[in-house]
């Protein structure tokens, strides 16, 4: 019983600093969608001239408007978020209307 206080204080130091290292490594990119499908995103990012070709997994969260969908969903100029995770994605949030000009994140 004197040990689980120890045990719980190095569990949540060890989840704190999980969650500072996948921080760190995960990585927005928001853009338009200019093509989606066949486990590929192509998207307009709005940081460089050059498009972005995004491969993404089966394991990635879509959401299109608030509502969880598929990869075939995304249509050409729909916002998106891409979040990734080194070179995995791991989220895309999409929106078919563009944010306004004060827009600061999903």
């Amino acid at each position: 019983m004197k040990g689980r206080p120890f045990a719980v204080a190095i569990a949540s130091l060890l989840l704190l600093a999980c969650q500072a290292a996948r921080a760190a490594d995960s990585n927005a990119h928001e853009g338009l969608v200019l093509k989606a499908g066949e486990g590929k995103l192509l998207v307009a990012d709005v940081d460089g001239p050059e498009p972005r070709v995004f491969a993404v997994g089966p394991t990635a969260r879509i959401m299109c408007d608030g509502e969880v969908c598929k990869l075939e969903d995304l249509k050409p100029g729909y916002f998106v978020r891409v979040t990734t995770m080194g070179s995995v994605v791991t989220d895309i949030a999409a929106n078919k209307k563009p944010p306004p000009e004060d827009f600061d994140g999903f």
